[in-house]
């Protein structure tokens, strides 16, 4: 199993690799996995809030977020191709 280091340098090593136009996209793809370690925290701050919510329309809302997600192709396919891309 590699460290820590030997990704990183892993990891350098193919960034320096690349062409200099696939750089932004490169790093809005950092930027998104930067994003999602405060998105967590901000996440479980709200542990708990919906322990008194109506059952009915507790039942509502999550078949509809799996709706909303199945029908909001644009920001699944943005990362599909961006990780596409990087690789």
């Amino acid at each position: 199993m590699k460290t820590a280091l030997e990704k990183r340098k892993n990891i350098l090593a193919k960034i320096n690799k690349m062409s200099d136009d696939k750089l932004d996209e490169l790093l809005k793809v950092v930027n998104s996995f930067e994003s999602g370690k405060n998105s967590i925290k901000d996440t479980m701050s709200l542990a708990g809030s919906w322990k008194e919510i109506d059952d009915e329309i507790f039942i509502d809302f999550t078949e509809r977020l799996v709706d909303r997600r199945n029908t909001n192709s644009r920001r699944s396919s943005f990362m599909l191709s961006s990780v596409n891309q990087v690789i």
